[in-house]
């Protein structure tokens, strides 16, 4: 299974059926497509497949889920499902690592306020938002658990180091640029 795949099961997990409510700021929804994201599609007939085909077009290509480490894409994508893909690559470029990107994500949930109330909705719906975020924090753990890693060559001039690493993590440098975090045995 690629990592589309299996980023799309975690998504199904939590976004389900119809859902018309006039205080969802995406307005009508099915699958987490949002008439207000997709005035072009027809959301009460839309099937399971054929949003699966709109997040891989409208989401994951540009989120650019395809270059990302799998837990990466599982962050990004989901929070793009949530809040907007530009919404989530912002976030993304101020976060340091994906833990830290999932708290600033927790941190804009609290902002989001209702159309027609103008309330906070993280009062009416923080439960199933945090319920959802626990469950990310759940996979980052699993995915620094297991890494996808099982050798690191390092060449240095004629000479080629090989390790094994108990643990690999991607992070973000201070000045935004990728680093990865290797935990030795």
């Amino acid at each position: 299974m690629d990592s589309f795949d299996r980023v799309m099961e975690f998504i199904f997990r939590w976004e389900g059926g119809y859902v018309n409510d006039p205080d969802d700021p995406g307005g009508e929804t099915k699958f987490g497509i949002s008439k207000r994201a997709n005035p072009d599609v027809n959301i009460k007939d839309l099937t399971q497949d054929e949003a699966k085909e709109l997040y891989r077009g409208r989401y994951w290509k540009p989120v650019k889920g395809s270059t990302m480490p799998f837990i990466e894409a599982l962050t990004t994508m989901d929070f793009a499902v949530h809040s907007g893909v530009q919404t989530a690559l912002g976030y993304w470029n101020d976060a340091r690592d994906v833990r830290s990107y999932v708290i600033l994500r927790t941190d804009y949930l609290r902002t989001i306020r209702g159309r027609e109330t103008g309330e906070f909705l993280f009062n009416r719906y923080g439960r199933g938002w945090m319920a959802r975020i626990n469950a990310l924090h759940e996979q980052i753990s699993i995915a620094e658990a297991t890494p996808d890693v099982e050798l690191i060559q390092i060449y240095y001039g004629p000479k080629v180091l090989e390790l094994r690493p108990e643990k690999v993590t991607v992070g973000r440098t201070n000045s935004g640029g990728t680093k990865f975090m290797v935990r030795l045995y």
